[in-house]
């Protein structure tokens, strides 16, 4: 486009209205686009760049950054009017926006960028401290020097760090850039000759002259078209424009007039049940290819490019190497040089901080553990909202076996799933049982055992001469069922014959009664004189060295008379009985009266009699205010042991002889039953007596239970969680109605969080040494008691001193003197007694 295009001439008419004055002198202009010398907000345009603009008078320059100065030109001159004041128009052309920007911009002042933090630092926050009617901001140039120090390269000082060092004032101006004319949003004065003229620009001509401001009236005048003038430009839009070059193809397309318009219905289909289905060729490694090699003669005149390549292949074929080789050692004068190298030692200086900080890390955090695999495991405890209640999976009870009766006991079948075996006996107390002892003899007493398949019909029926209180399936030969009566009688049963038939049970069928066979103890123990009421016993080794008894056996003769598990079960003669070795031979008793007692079934010899006799219990504590219906061992600690009785529980560990680790507060109820958590280290059930069963979690909390939930209204007699499954954990409570409740535990109380068993056992570790502590503070207290009244009693078995006459009178005269201050005082709050005023030193 013409030059004549970029530039027009422009007339402008000039009427000047309420003056009286003569006309100023004209002075040379700008256009609208020119800038101000101050880099702040610029100068605002009254019309478009092609808009004629008449010439306005000459005005007073005002103070840099303000509004006035905004409209002045971009040197600061004193023509920064939009026009030239003449009476004829004149022809005028305006400069472009590349010249602008660079009048714009005085001489020594550059853009800075500075961040939030930095404007906080110096006071100059955007829109409090400098506004566009205030940019300007004076900052000292030893706080800048400090921000550099302070922050280093991070400061925005950073970029002009030299030329703020030598700058020579003692202040730095900075400029407030709103609208980001020159690329920031400030602008700062390199040179103290910037900083004046922005802070102090030239008065202009004519400043100190009042003469009044002359009202311009501007005429609009279209401006004339002119012919186009080519210079090329139409060439390289023709070479833009797409231009189609290759031939075009034809296709057809038809349908069946039929189908036009039918709606399409679309399925899934199996891509192998149609021939033509998509079929996936995966790539494999085939073993047996093999390349046949072909003579082949060929010539040559050019000379390939020569070029050397290499590549890292996966090796398919591994094989097993060996290789033996011996280390090289320093000699002992080589040895001798490096370790009194000062390189060497400073190095070891440098390097033992971080080595040691990777031997800290190392120790504290293990780095082969798998977090994925532990993700969202400290989510499921009881503070989270995953399913952590009981759910009742089953129940089992019978209208004449065990309605209107009491369940003693309850024991899992150890390697028959879903079959489970329970007690009953009549619900009468010890005098109740003696006025009716006729009718209970002639009442039956068995052992229901359940199939989960059937529950209705119990599967078998042990039948005992009295009420059975507890029994066990031996964990070796479940065949054989030991019980224990009221009558103080132990009871086996063998279950051989019905095994196969419990492992397949038909639905709806019932068994017939088992025999029974009694046995009598092999010894008795007792504390000496009685005073103790055995209830529970907790003995740490249920299996020994029985090699002696194998080769005792071995030389007796089998009786033929008898049965097999008659001959097995023989007591044989007392002379050839030998006390198994290592074996732990100490045992915990609960009693009657809520005692615990420890005790060691190890004969030793009477001092008078020389006789073997039972010794003395170790200790004994009462801490349970009823009888102690449990004391079980945990299954991941054997030394820990759980005890419930009365209205609380504790748990023990052996060879701790001060107190328990944990004891319970008094519960609302009585608690009837309690049972480690096969899974969980840190879990137990406790049962009570209105048919609650807390459920505990000493990582959770130690004062509460962490979960309580009512499972039946009558009292719960016997709890017994077992693992089916990994996948399943079912809870077995009977309670006195003759019902078994069989309920689901959920996977919060059956899965072990990650390290749950160090837990648990570092809880029992910082417990016993609580518990030495105390005992040691006890021990402290005793013997500080003992001294004090010992000294106490020698004070008082001393002779008082008889005091001599000079400390008489010395007491005397000590005491008067407190006398007399004493009523000088009181005397002066009376107002008696007025102290003379000091007089004043003579001059």
């Amino acid at each position: 486009m013409a030059d004549d295009d970029t530039k027009s001439e422009k007339s402008q008419d000039v009427e000047r209205k309420g003056s009286k004055s003569p006309p100023s002198r004209p002075k040379s202009g700008t256009s609208s686009k020119g800038r101000s010398p101050s880099p702040g907000k610029g100068s605002r345009a009254t019309s478009g760049s092609k808009t004629p603009k008449s010439p306005t008078t000459q005005r007073k320059s005002p103070k840099p950054g303000s509004a006035k100065s905004r409209e002045k030109s971009p040197k600061g001159k004193k023509g920064a009017s939009k026009g030239k004041a003449k009476k004829d128009s004149e022809v005028r052309e305006e400069p472009t926006e590349g010249e602008e920007e660079k009048e714009g911009l005085p001489e020594n002042v550059i853009p800075i960028f500075f961040s939030a933090k930095t404007q906080e630092i110096f006071s100059i926050i955007v829109d409090n401290d400098v506004t566009e009617d205030e940019p300007n901001k004076v900052i000292p140039k030893d706080d800048i020097i400090q921000d550099m120090k302070t922050r280093a390269a991070i400061s925005d000082f950073h970029p002009v760090k030299q030329t703020i060092l030598d700058y020579p004032g003692d202040d730095v101006l900075v400029i407030y850039d709103p609208d980001f004319k020159y690329g920031q949003n400030f602008c700062i004065a390199l040179t103290e000759e910037a900083k004046e003229k922005i802070l102090h620009p030239p008065e202009e001509e004519g400043e100190g002259d009042t003469e009044p401001e002359e009202e311009v009236v501007y005429k609009y005048i279209p401006p004339e078209p002119k012919e186009w003038i080519s210079q090329g430009s139409e060439v390289e839009v023709e070479e833009e424009n797409v231009v189609v070059a290759r031939k075009t193809s034809k296709f057809t397309v038809t349908r069946v007039r039929r189908d036009f318009g039918v709606h399409a219905t679309f399925t899934d289909r199996n891509a192998g049940d149609a021939k033509d289905g998509f079929i996936e060729c995966t790539s494999y490694e085939d073993k047996s290819f093999n390349i046949k090699k072909v003579e082949i003669d060929s010539g040559t005149q050019a000379i390939p490019t020569l070029i050397e390549n290499g590549s890292q292949t996966e090796w398919k074929h591994p094989r097993n190497a060996s290789t033996q080789y011996t280390p090289r050692e320093f000699s002992e004068e080589e040895k001798e040089k490096i370790s009194s190298s000062k390189t060497v030692n400073k190095f070891v200086e440098e390097v033992a901080p971080r080595f040691e900080l990777c031997l800290q890390q190392n120790e504290i955090m293990d780095v082969f553990f798998d977090d994925w695999m532990a993700l969202a495991d400290e989510d499921s405890t009881f503070g989270s909202k995953s399913d952590n209640h009981l759910k009742e999976y089953q129940s089992f009870t019978d209208l004449q076996f065990s309605k209107e009766k009491t369940i003693t006991c309850v024991d899992w079948h150890p390697s028959i799933k879903g079959v489970i075996a329970v007690s009953c006996a009549e619900r009468l107390s010890f005098d109740e049982r003696v006025d009716n002892s006729s009718k209970v003899l002639m009442t039956p007493s068995l052992i229901l055992v359940w199939s989960f398949t059937d529950p209705i019909h119990p599967q078998l029926l042990l039948e005992a001469p009295d009420d059975i209180f507890c029994f066990k399936f031996n964990p070796v030969d479940p065949n054989i069922v030991a019980g224990g009566c009221i009558n103080g009688q132990v009871v086996l049963w063998d279950i051989t014959r019905w095994a196969d038939r419990l492992k397949n049970t038909p639905r709806g069928k019932q068994m017939k009664k088992n025999t029974m066979m009694s046995l009598l103890p092999l010894a008795r123990l007792d504390g000496g004189s009685g005073e103790y009421g055995p209830t529970r016993i907790s003995i740490r080794e249920k299996q020994g060295d029985r090699s002696i008894l194998d080769n005792s056996k071995s030389d007796q003769k089998p009786d033929t008379s008898t049965t097999h598990l008659s001959s097995t079960l023989r007591t044989g003669s007392a002379k050839d009985k030998k006390l198994l070795d290592n074996v732990v031979t100490k045992f915990y008793v609960g009693t009657e009266d809520g005692e615990l007692v420890y005790c060691d079934w190890k004969y030793d010899k009477d001092p008078d009699s020389g006789k073997l006799a039972p010794v003395r219990p170790d200790w004994c504590k009462l801490l349970h205010d009823s009888s102690i219906n449990t004391l079980q061992r945990s299954p991941f600690f054997k030394d820990i042991i759980l005890c419930v009785g009365g209205w609380n529980f504790t748990i023990w560990k052996e060879g701790v002889e001060y107190g328990p680790l944990l004891a319970s507060s008094a519960s609302h109820k009585k608690l009837t039953a309690g049972r480690w958590s096969p899974s969980r280290p840190g879990v137990f059930y406790i049962a009570k007596q209105d048919g609650n069963v807390d459920v505990w979690d000493i990582l959770d909390r130690t004062h509460e239970p962490s979960l309580t939930q009512n499972v039946t209204a009558a009292s719960i007699t016997s709890i017994y969680p077992w693992a089916v499954s990994n996948k399943q954990h079912l809870l077995a409570i009977a309670d006195g109605v003759g019902t078994l409740h069989i309920l689901e535990i959920p996977w919060t109380l059956r899965h072990a969080s990650t390290n749950e068993v160090t837990s648990v056992s570092n809880y029992f570790d910082r417990e016993v040494k609580r518990l030495e502590f105390v005992e040691e503070r006890r021990q402290f207290r005793i013997l500080d008691k003992r001294r004090i009244d010992a000294d106490e009693a020698a004070r008082k078995a001393a002779k008082p001193q008889i005091p001599d006459q000079a400390e008489i009178d010395m007491k005397m005269k000590f005491a008067f003197d407190a006398y007399e201050e004493m009523e000088k005082k009181f005397l002066e709050e009376l107002g008696l007694i007025i102290e003379p005023e000091e007089p004043l030193p003579e001059v």
